[in-house]
């Protein structure tokens, strides 16, 4: 009876076949990234570095059955992008961060322009936030007391064409 079984198991198995590479998952984006802001008039000139993850089809050997066998694999590779933009000064959202013994709740202090444009003369470290999330403490709990950090603005999809009739 077990023998009937593990035949009916193979059997099916091979009929359906088995179920193709699943794609892998495409790892969370960075909260921070690191780059330079300049103050230009009442524009902010931001060069920053995003990181994207590409899909990939890669040759990898493996061993089956104790042959060697070559297969291809999509795999998610890191790729870091420079990235040049102009942003508003007017309703741009700037932070600082405090020393790590205040309270872990208040680690964020807002900034304004004026602030800002003299914290970016002194070189001062930026990094840029661009995310869905709102930005809390939490995700700065390990940077140094001083960094700025500067919430990019979302770019708005294009509009779309209207539909001919």
């Amino acid at each position: 009876m077990l023998r009937m079984t593990l035949c009916l198991m193979s059997l099916a198995t091979l009929a359906c076949g088995l179920p193709a590479q699943p794609k892998p998952p495409v790892p969370k984006e960075a909260l921070l990234s690191p780059g330079t802001a300049k103050v230009e008039g009442d524009k902010l000139l931001c060069e920053l570095t995003t990181l994207e993850y590409r899909s990939e089809t890669r040759a990898v050997t493996v061993v089956k059955d104790g042959k060697a066998v070559t297969e291809n694999r999509t795999v998610n590779v890191p790729v870091y992008v420079p990235e040049r933009r102009y942003i508003a000064l007017k309703g741009l959202q700037a932070y600082v961060t405090a020393d790590k013994g205040t309270d872990p709740t208040k680690r964020l202090k807002s900034l304004d322009s004026t602030k800002l444009t003299q914290l970016l003369k002194d070189n001062t470290r930026v990094f840029f936030f661009s995310g869905a999330d709102k930005l809390d403490a939490e995700k700065v709990k390990d940077l140094k007391e001083g960094n700025v950090i500067l919430v990019v603005p979302r770019e708005k999809p294009a509009p779309r064409p209207p539909e001919k009739k």
